[in-house]
């Protein structure tokens, strides 16, 4: 899902919609009494141990450290810092000063960020987040991008209380799914209860879509229900009943008005950063980091131990941009370096070379060059609207062509939204594209055209497979899925550079003899 507007920071505006699955029984919780066990889960991962309960303390405070939306956005900037490694180094710095601090995450860890990512399907998006060690955190949307497989390795965190608590697994494996409705953990004095819903999915229109992700994973996107259900379950075993979820600011802020005894809902899937909480005075905070490692925030609660009431919040964000004062994590920023060179080796090499800026029509225009020569086909048309990015003139590595055409997987488990197609189209309708607005269609194609004769049309998914997506009432038959379109881009750019060319024009690259 796509908020390409900066006003969006501030917005939430991800809803649900009613369904009739209905959550799974009791037998499905786990109900985990305490965490201060140092266990050793997988090589070099432990779960953080909170220090025992001071006998002596009225009051105590558990911080909650939260990002949401990453994205994969974990590559490293050109200060050789990636994001995540601070957003670490800002977590051990909140558990320096408060040792009862809690590590959450938001959803959509996957998608949209790093080319290690898309070469390695999702597997390095996996190893990153788990080197991260969160404590808590909810599947969103994005994240059930890949396959059922990827979701079902993605729940078996070694380290993390992984949350979904509107959508559940009913295949034949069920000890692969590693997500839970409702778990409990002891921060000192404070018992603490977490739950956490998705969203629904998205079409190959880049709109919502009714339904489940996958025919093994039904879901009940009644989030008032569900969240109803387990206050009425469990808000008597805890001290704070917190929700980790995946659902947008909006219906978040709906949630807490309706559901009374959540006490506050760490946010993620509208890519809203909040400066402040987003709450009534008399309401539970409601929370959000923004989107693609940008920020992260953190929410403290002061908890009365005798009445176990929350006396008092206090709220931090912290910029992770380059040139941030965000403390690093050197281990963190190691680690990501060598998963993402161990699936990417070239992910930092250029490939090619810019003669001029680039921005979204021009973008456009070259990956429609790029779809007519990679795809061999006789024209090609790119909607502008699908590029991300601003290049400038220089060399582009293998991250910063993938990063042009980011990929959303809509519907899960299919080609990207904006994937390259091919498809037939008559000369008649051909001649139709050929005086659309540049502002809003790229489009190549041969010098003359014959209104009877078949050409071969390389476009996106969403217009190959969507009729009205089609400018002009333009129809074509036989769609087929290629590739990516970053791929397209990505071979392009090789060709081209072999060739001692510039990406953008025909000029000679002066390294070249």
């Amino acid at each position: 899902m796509r908020y390409p507007h900066p006003f969006l920071l501030l917005l939430g505006l991800a809803t649900g919609c009613a369904s009739t699955a209905t959550s799974a029984p009791d037998a499905a919780f786990d109900i985990t009494a305490d965490t201060t066990q140092d266990t050793v889960t997988e090589a070099g991962s432990k779960r953080y141990v909170f220090p025992a309960c001071d006998p002596t303390a009225t009051t105590q405070r558990v911080s909650f450290v939260h990002v949401n939306d990453l994205h994969a956005s974990y590559t490293p900037l050109s200060d050789g810092i990636s994001p995540v490694a601070r957003i670490v180094g800002f977590l051990q710095q909140s558990r320096a000063e408060n040792p009862y601090t809690v590590f959450t995450d938001g959803g959509d860890d996957y998608e949209k960020g790093s080319v290690a990512e898309l070469l390695s399907q999702g597997q390095a998006t996996r190893e990153i987040v788990r080197a991260m060690q969160f404590d808590v955190r909810v599947i969103g949307n994005h994240d059930y991008g890949w396959s059922e497989d990827e979701v079902l390795a993605d729940s078996q965190d070694p380290v993390a209380h992984v949350l979904s608590s509107n959508i559940h697994y009913i295949g034949n494996d069920l000890d692969r799914f590693g997500a839970v409705e409702f778990t409990v953990m002891q921060i000192g004095c404070v018992k603490v209860g977490f739950f956490g819903l998705t969203s629904q999915p998205w079409d190959s229109t880049d709109n919502l879509a009714p339904g489940d992700y996958y025919p093994d994973f039904p879901s009940n996107y009644d989030y008032v229900a569900v969240a109803t259900d387990i206050v009425a379950k469990h808000r008597k075993e805890v001290d704070l009943l917190i929700a980790v979820d995946h659902i947008g600011l909006e219906a978040d802020q709906l949630l807490v008005q309706a559901v009374p005894g959540i006490d506050a809902i760490l946010s993620g899937h509208s890519h809203s950063f909040t400066l402040m909480p987003l709450a009534d005075p008399a309401m539970p905070p409601v929370v959000q980091s923004g989107a693609f490692c940008q920020h992260v925030i953190r929410l403290d609660v002061d908890i009365d131990l005798k009445t176990r009431k929350i006396k008092h919040f206090d709220y931090e964000t912290a910029d992770l941009s380059q040139g941030s004062v965000t403390p690093v994590n050197d281990a963190m920023n190691a680690s990501v370096l060598a998963i993402v060179r161990k699936h990417a080796p070239e992910w930092d090499k250029p490939l090619a070379t810019l003669a001029g800026a680039v921005g979204q029509a021009d973008a456009a225009q070259l990956a429609a060059r790029a779809e007519r020569a990679v795809l061999a086909v006789d024209a090609a048309l790119v909607d502008v609207y699908t590029t991300w990015t601003l290049w400038l003139p220089g060399e582009l590595t293998q991250q910063k062509l993938a990063e042009m055409f980011k990929v959303e997987r809509e519907p899960p488990g299919s080609p990207g939204f904006n994937a390259a197609y091919t498809a037939k189209i008559t000369g008649g309708e051909l001649q139709k594209l050929q005086h659309l607005n540049p502002e809003n269609w790229a489009f190549v194609g041969p010098a003359t055209i014959d209104p009877q004769h078949v050409y071969t049309l390389g476009l996106q998914k969403r217009t190959a497979l969507n009729p009205a997506q089609m400018p002009d009432g333009v129809t074509v038959t036989e769609p087929m899925a290629a590739m990516e379109m970053w791929e397209v881009l990505d071979k392009y750019a090789r060709a081209r550079s072999q060739a001692c060319q510039y990406l953008d024009v025909d000029d000679k690259l002066p390294t070249c003899p």
